[in-house]
């Protein structure tokens, strides 16, 4: 039973992280764009 809830916590975890993660390289991406032009 505990370990299903930490399992549960850490995929929660680990979708916030990758989420974060995909945003800052898009707006990394777009700071890029913004200088090349």
């Amino acid at each position: 039973m505990y370990v299903l809830k930490a399992m549960r916590r850490v995929k929660k975890l680990k979708k916030k992280i990758f989420f974060v993660a995909f945003r800052w390289i898009h707006s990394d991406n777009l700071i890029e764009k913004v200088i090349n032009r």
